[in-house]
């Protein structure tokens, strides 16, 4: 199966002040830090971003751009054209604020996606993550149409019928997200801990 991956930086980051992927952790940018997870995985790329003015996202990758009325589906919907202009059998897609996704994701996401089911999606504990997850480009199809009377990321993954993976939270979260400045300290306290 090929798969590519895209970053969802489309959010406002209103919590936390605006910018989110660009915020420092450890020094390094949060969108890095997922880039860096990326690279290890050794899957092409790609980027979906609002604001079509930004240019700070590093200039060797797509930058796909999301309609801003849609929230973080958009950024799914953006990611699913993408697969298809690229010939991928599926496309991966991750929050830019989850800087300690586990190592195993897209493989575990893959053999999920084997059963007959459009879309697999990460959990960890009870809490379930949408938007890391692994979506046959042939959502494509269904995605304008489900958009046109939902906005829910959840929503069209259990239309899809996803295929749920689990993770454990302990030693800690894989999929914590960053949305405030005690989740940016608290995530500094994880990463030295890795």
């Amino acid at each position: 199966m090929r798969i590519g991956a895209v970053i969802l930086a489309g959010g406002a980051g209103r919590r936390i002040g605006g910018d989110k992927p660009f915020r420092l952790l450890a020094g390094r940018s949060l969108v890095d830090h997922v880039l860096d997870q990326v690279k290890a995985w050794q899957i092409p790329c790609a980027i979906a971003i609002r604001d079509h003015a930004d240019l700070r996202f590093p200039d060797h990758l797509p930058l796909l751009h999301d309609r801003e009325d849609a929230g973080p589906i958009a950024g799914l919907a953006s990611a699913l054209r993408h697969a298809v202009r690229e010939g991928l059998d599926a496309i991966l897609t991750l929050p830019c604020d989850t800087p300690l996704l586990p190592r195993d994701l897209p493989e575990r996401l893959k053999h999920a996606l084997a059963l007959p089911s459009e879309a697999a999606v990460a959990r960890s504990g009870e809490r379930l993550h949408p938007s890391c997850g692994l979506w046959r480009a042939s959502a494509s199809v269904r995605i304008e149409n489900y958009l046109q009377r939902r906005a829910s990321l959840r929503g069209f993954a259990e239309e899809l019928g996803a295929v749920i993976v689990a993770w454990p939270v302990q030693p800690y979260d894989p999929f914590f997200n960053v949305n405030t400045e005690d989740d940016l300290a608290a995530a500094e306290n994880l990463l030295k801990g890795r």
